[in-house]
C-alpha cells in the first residue's frame, strides 16, 4: 500500500514539473479574430476579450454603470482561468469598435497588467487559456519577449512586396491580421468591405524563422514609441502559444501536441 502511494506521489510530482506549476485552466472561443474568455470581476461576470497588446486592463462603461460603479477606475477581484486576482483595479471605458462585433456584448479587456505576472497559454483548437506561475518544458520555437508601452511584443519584420520593415510588435490575441504604423495603403478599401476586418494583404511576415504569406492587415498609428505595429490571430490561431514576461520569452508549439 505504501509503495503504491508512493508511485502515485512520483508521477504526480513528475506531471507537475513537466506541465508548470498551480496552473488553472478555462475554456475559451475564437471570434472575429479575437480570443474571448468568461471571467469575473467583483459581481460582474461574462465575456472578456483576453490581449496582451492592452496595457491595462479595462471594465465596459455600460456594464460599470449598471452595477452602480461610476468612477473611472473600479478595484474588485478579477477571477479568470481558476486564477484569483485580488483588489485588482480595471478602468472603466467605452469600448467603441472593440465591441462591435460582438452581439452579446463585452464586459471588459484582461489586458498585459493582469497577465503579467503569469505565464499565459493559448490554443485555440480546442480553444483553451492556462495561467501558470511557470513554464513547463520547452517549446520547439522561442523568441524575445519583452514590454514597451505596457505591451507583450516579439520582434518580427514585414513586407508589402516593394518595402520591408523590421521592429518590435505587439502580440495581439484581440485582433484579425497584422496593422502596422506609420504606413499608407496603396488604395481605399471596397465599398463593401468588413469595417472589423483588415483591407489589404502582407506579402510576407517573417517571426522567429517562420514565413508567413498573404496575411491579413491594416494600417495604424504607433501604438507605442518602438513598436511598429501589432500581431493579430491570423498569425497565432495555428500555434499553442506561450507567453512568458518574467522571463522575457514567447514560445511556440504546434497545434495540436504530438503522441
Amino acid at each position: 500500500m505504501r509503495r503504491a502511494i508512493l508511485s502515485i506521489l512520483i508521477g504526480l510530482a513528475a506531471y507537475g514539473a513537466g506541465s508548470g506549476s498551480w496552473a488553472g485552466e478555462t475554456a475559451c472561443w475564437f471570434d472575429h479574430g479575437a480570443i474571448v474568455v468568461p471571467a469575473a470581476f467583483g459581481d460582474i461576470a461574462g465575456d472578456f476579450l483576453l490581449d496582451p497588446a492592452t496595457p491595462k486592463s479595462q471594465l465596459n462603461a455600460t456594464n460599470a454603470q449598471m452595477f452602480g460603479i461610476l468612477t473611472p477606475v473600479a478595484r474588485a477581484d478579477l477571477r479568470v482561468a481558476g486564477e484569483r486576482l485580488r483588489g485588482f483595479e480595471l478602468t472603466a471605458t467605452d469600448l467603441g469598435a472593440r465591441e462591435r462585433p460582438f452581439a452579446a456584448g463585452l464586459v471588459g479587456v484582461i489586458g498585459g497588467d493582469a497577465l503579467s505576472g503569469f505565464v499565459t497559454e493559448i490554443q485555440t483548437e480546442p480553444c483553451r487559456v492556462k495561467l501558470a506561475r511557470r513554464a513547463g518544458r520547452r517549446w520547439p520555437i522561442r523568441l524575445p519577449l519583452k514590454t514597451i508601452g505596457g505591451m507583450m511584443a516579439v520582434p518580427a519584420a514585414v513586407s508589402d512586396g516593394a518595402t520591408s520593415r523590421a521592429g518590435w510588435f505587439a502580440v495581439a490575441t484581440a485582433q484579425p491580421g497584422v496593422t502596422v504604423a506609420d504606413a499608407k495603403l496603396t488604395r481605399a478599401p471596397a465599398k463593401d468591405a468588413d469595417p472589423d476586418w483588415p483591407p489589404a494583404r502582407l506579402r510576407a511576415l517573417s517571426l522567429g524563422g517562420l514565413l508567413f504569406e498573404q496575411i491579413p492587415a491594416n494600417v495604424t498609428e504607433p501604438p507605442a514609441p518602438g513598436l511598429s505595429g501589432a500581431l493579430g490571430e491570423d498569425v497565432w490561431w495555428t500555434f499553442r502559444l506561450r507567453l512568458d514576461p518574467a522571463r522575457g520569452r514567447l514560445e511556440l508549439a504546434p497545434a495540436r501536441p504530438g503522441p
